[in-house]
């Protein structure tokens, strides 16, 4: 039938003649491709048909051409494509080879007629904390291939832009990429994010007939890394790490090297209480004195000391829905050991074991009042405390010591020291003259030759020379005070007053029993053996 769609098929064995025109079609703007060809016999063998569709005037070798040949009935062409604006006009050639026979065609091809593309958002990957990657696919390219495909983004969310360019979109950022680009999916990449943000964003694609969009997606950048990381190094208990907040931070983790010590909250602070403790170190060196002090013993301790615990070094990687943060600076912290105590004990015996706490011993130096008297020998040594050390008590090294003794035919002259005391008895030929201490305080027996027996005295304070062979036996007078020298062999038995004034005549070997006054004093010098007249003592010094 004469239509017009016939026009477009000719048949001719030497090319289209210069009538071609009349069958032709005009064309609106699109792009053919994908020609198939079905013929209702074979051509025969050695023989075929040629279908080729192009522009009028175009060289067949530029269109779409399939050729049947021998014993095939089909064929199609999937590789080629012709571009057609409007006003183009475009027909079939069917040129058959060797005289084929005679067959009905049907054939059929793919006209894309151009329209804006079709463009899908997908999910963005590679989120950091100022960058990202935005996907897109072009699902259908409108009949043609696109020359831009980008992503846009912004920090609000932004409406659907419609057939617009990215600058009218409404979204402030544009990620653009030129070039040809058929259907399928691509990648922008997104930079210079705000850190901690939420990113809205569309990918978009153009050709000829305009833009189009995606769905708008969105994604949370990760926060900045965490910052002024520090971690003390003065507290005895714990580490404190410290840092300033990162934005869009929810939450912190704290690690100690690459061990994660824990994960916080919105928080800024983070107490490490299992951080190495501190240590004593030394316990020291103990020293005890050798008779240096009639009623102590004094103890002292050298050398001890403690040492920090083992440094750790600290670092926070902040962290939100996204993921973590880049990581923080590092910082060492460590602990310190608390002030340390004192604990001095005391051997049971003079052998180097079977310690106990002296009461109130507890500095250093101490004076040990309670060691035994007169010399004994005793072992000495400290425990050190620190609660907060890892090692805690520790104790020292060990020392004897002793007080001084007084003994047997001791001589206490040229003493300097102002006050002795003497606990243990002192037996016969004590030499006591010349002594220059201020008081001797004799609370034991002090016998030969003068007898001051039955007095009722725990002290006798003699506070001027007593001569050598006195005897001063069984004396309990509370206080006798002389301040002359008693010769030998005066007896002064059977003294029961407290206190004796003596302020007459004493001759050797007189009896001054029976005297009652409260004080003596200022009783002037009696010389050994003399039989001196002491008349000319008065009362002038008695108060």
């Amino acid at each position: 039938t004469d239509t017009r769609y016939n026009y477009l098929l000719s048949v001719w064995t030497s090319g289209w003649t210069v009538t071609e025109a009349q069958r032709y079609q005009l064309a609106q703007e699109c792009t053919f491709k994908k020609l198939y060809v079905l013929l209702l016999g074979a051509p025969g063998s050695g023989k075929n048909y040629t279908f080729t569709v192009r522009q009028e005037g175009a060289s067949p070798a530029s269109g779409l051409v399939v050729v049947i040949a021998d014993a095939a009935t089909s064929g199609n062409d999937t590789v080629n494509t012709i571009s057609i604006a409007d006003g183009d006009s475009v027909g079939i050639e069917v040129n058959p080879g060797s005289t084929p026979a005679t067959v009905g065609a049907i054939w059929g091809l793919v006209c894309n007629v151009a329209v804006p593309p079709t463009v899908t958002s997908q999910a963005f990957t590679a989120k950091e904390d100022t960058t990202a990657t935005g996907n897109g696919n072009i699902t259908f390219d409108g009949g043609e291939n696109c020359d831009i495909r980008g992503y846009v983004w912004d920090l609000a969310s932004q409406g659907a832009p419609g057939n617009v360019a990215p600058g009218s979109s409404g979204y402030a950022n544009d990620v653009a990429e030129g070039g040809s680009f058929g259907e399928g999916a691509f990648t922008s990449s997104l930079t210079g994010l705000p850190t901690g943000d939420t990113i809205y964003g569309r990918a978009y694609a153009h050709n000829s007939k305009g833009y189009a969009y995606g769905a708008e997606v969105n994604f949370l950048t990760k926060p900045a890394a965490a910052t002024n990381v520090a971690a003390t190094s003065n507290q005895t208990d714990k580490v404190t790490v410290t840092w300033t907040k990162s934005t869009g931070a929810s939450g912190y983790k704290v690690y100690e090297g690459a061990n994660l010590l824990d994960t916080l909250g919105d928080v800024a602070t983070y107490d490490d209480s299992a951080a190495p403790a501190g240590s004593i170190d030394n316990a020291g060196t103990a020293t005890a004195s050798d008779g240096t002090a009639v009623s102590y013993v004094t103890l002292s301790l050298a050398s001890e000391s403690t040492a920090n615990g083992a440094a750790r070094t600290y670092k926070v990687v902040a962290f939100n829905a996204t993921g973590d943060a880049d990581d923080s600076a590092t910082d060492p912290g460590n602990r310190t050991v608390g002030a340390i105590t004192y604990q001095w004990q005391r051997s049971a015996a003079d052998s180097d074991a079977d310690y106990s706490n002296i009461s109130g011993g507890t500095t250093d130096p101490y004076n040990d009042t309670s060691a035994p008297s007169n010399g004994i020998g005793r072992y000495f040594q400290c425990i050190l405390i620190s609660t907060d050390a890892s090692n805690t008590p520790q104790t020292s090294t060990s020392d004897r010591g002793y007080t001084e003794g007084v003994t047997d035919n001791i001589s206490l002259s040229d003493a300097a020291v102002p006050d002795r005391i003497l606990n243990p008895a002192l037996t016969d030929n004590v030499a006591l003259s010349d002594t220059s201490a201020s008081q001797v305080i004799l609370v034991g027996v002090l016998t030969d030759n003068i007898s001051l027996s039955d007095a009722a005295s725990a002290e006798v304070i003699f506070t001027s020379v007593v001569a050598d062979n006195i005897k001063l036996s069984d004396t309990l007078l509370d206080n006798i005070i002389t301040t002359l020298a008693l010769t030998d062999n005066i007896s002064l038995s059977d003294a029961t007053a407290v206190i004796r004034v003596i302020s007459e005549t004493l001759t050797d070997n007189i009896a001054l029993s029976d005297f009652a006054l409260f004080t003596l004093k200022r009783i002037r010098a009696m010389s050994d053996f003399t039989g001196r007249d002491l008349s000319d003592i008065t009362l002038r010094d008695l108060k």
